[in-house]
């Protein structure tokens, strides 16, 4: 005498979001020694929107590992920067503008002078109406002490330097001196000059001293010297400054609070670098780019547009061959010409790339046999064979029940989530267009004979013939557990 026992399940009932379906029998099949349970799929539905391209199949993602050159900044010499003959005249008296220097001033704000790729900005409480009179005296010139700006008072006067040369300028040095009318000085007094860098004349990063002595202006006690002019020790006092800044600041505090009225700022230096870019001889570590083509299902026009909307940023193409279905990639980078604009690590792409294919589905998605591809300016590379985006061709059904003759399987690994799978049930085409339902009836009838003795629940899980799990959301399947006689 045979039993049947017949199942109508929906997915959706109590496995919606899962990759299976858990069938509960609420009263266990039992065979006893003389009886045997077989299992028979009679129909199965399921809705055909698993993408061809997506994150499960992971064949989603596009990897760059581009080669790269660095490029360090190099000092090649240091010279002293000549305001003196930026904006002033060489004729006497040596306060005369050059012709051309723009005076611009703000009662009591500023006042700046403009000549060509310099704008220097001298900042005070005191600046008289706009223009009235030229208060940055030129102290400019090296070895002259006598030219005075006599309304500073620090720590609320202070400078800013602004250039627009082509190469953003590192200051690497200064010296300053200080003139004091008086004839004696009864306390020790000391001016501390501070210079800080900015790249947009908002936030200002301080240049640290180089030495921790001899950077200050210092008065001792001393009497009967009229007009004493103090400066910093040696010719300039260094800075250890690793940046180039288009603005800099140049403000002075005091040790002390004290009356400033007889001092005077009465020479003011800066010495920059010019430099240049020098290739490393040390290899820079390569850099790798991780692309994700959206999740879909593609033909191959999409998929060729999709994938160069992510390479042409990095000068790759790829293209398609209307005869072979063969994709072709060509790295189209010209090496940049390499400027010092900036006093900072430069570092450009080598003209060659290395596209990497990382599991089975991405190599079969492109048709490549090879972990990686190089791919060298100006020439094109031509894949093994064709594309192929029907990564899903193959809906496995299988189920945890113990076969009596085990089937026997050699299914790619595609990817690194792909799993071994169990006894399959049945294979079924993915041949329809997407978002269809495809249809199975076992016309054959088909059964699998059990070694289970009880059947209390069954699992059906779901594979693509590369051995992924596949989400199916919308499913029905109709099996049969029989129970006969030996």
């Amino acid at each position: 005498m045979t039993e049947i026992y017949s199942f109508y399940i929906d997915k959706a009932k109590n496995n919606k979001n899962s990759n299976h379906i858990d069938v509960n029998i609420p009263y266990p099949i039992i065979a006893n020694n003389k009886e045997k349970l077989s299992i028979k799929m009679i129909d199965f539905k399921y809705l055909n929107n698993v993408y061809n391209i997506s994150q499960e199949l992971q064949n989603n993602t596009i990897t760059l590992r581009k080669e790269r050159d660095t490029y360090n900044p190099t000092i090649i010499s240091q010279l002293r920067l000549p305001l003196n003959t930026i904006f002033f005249s060489n004729s006497e008296p040596t306060t005369n503008l050059r012709t051309n220097v723009e005076l611009f001033s703000i009662n009591g704000v500023k006042q700046e002078l403009t000549f060509t790729n310099y704008k220097l900005t001298y900042f005070s409480p005191t600046i008289p109406s706009n223009n009235a009179s030229l208060l940055i005296n030129n102290i400019f010139i090296e070895t002259n002490q006598t030219n005075k700006i006599t309304n500073f008072i620090a720590p609320t006067s202070y400078f800013i330097l602004e250039t627009s040369v082509i190469q953003d300028m590192v200051i690497t040095g200064y010296s300053f001196a200080v003139n004091n009318s008086v004839s004696a000085n009864a306390t020790i007094k000391t001016f501390i000059i501070t210079i800080e860098g900015s790249n947009d004349n908002i936030t200002y990063t301080t240049i640290p001293k180089t030495e921790t002595t001899g950077n200050d202006v210092i008065f001792q006690i001393y009497t009967n010297i009229p007009n004493f002019t103090k400066e910093t020790t040696n010719a300039y006092r260094d800075l250890t400054n690793n940046q180039s800044y288009k603005y800099y600041k140049v403000s002075f505090t005091t040790s002390t609070t004290f009356d400033l009225s007889s001092f005077t700022l009465s020479n003011l230096q800066f010495r920059y670098a010019t430099y240049n870019l020098v290739l490393s001889t040390v290899p820079t570590t390569p850099l790798n780019i991780q692309m994700t083509i959206p999740e879909g299902f593609y033909k191959s026009s999409t998929f060729i547009k999709t994938i160069n909307d992510l390479l042409v940023p990095h000068y790759i193409k790829a293209t398609l061959s209307p005869l072979t279905n063969k994709i072709q990639f060509l790295n189209s980078y010209v090496k940049q010409n390499v400027v010092a604009l900036k006093y900072e690590i430069y570092i450009d792409q080598s003209s060659t790339a290395i596209m990497l294919f990382s599991n089975e589905n991405i190599k079969t998605t492109y048709g490549i046999n090879k972990n990686e591809i190089t791919l060298k300016n100006g020439i094109i590379i031509i894949a093994n064979n064709n594309i192929n985006l029907t990564n899903f061709s193959k809906l496995i059904i299988t189920t945890a029940l113990n076969f009596h003759n085990k089937t026997h399987n050699e299914i790619v690994q595609g990817s690194d989530n792909a799993t071994g799978i169990g006894n399959i049930l049945t294979c079924i085409d993915n041949d329809e267009v997407p978002f269809s339902y495809i249809k199975y009836t076992n016309h054959e009838m088909l059964q699998h004979k059990l070694g289970n003795k009880i059947i209390s629940n069954i699992r059906f899980s779901f594979y693509n013939e590369r051995s992924n799990e596949v989400y199916l959301s919308d499913a029905f399947i109709h099996f049969q557990i029989i129970k006969s006689k030996k």
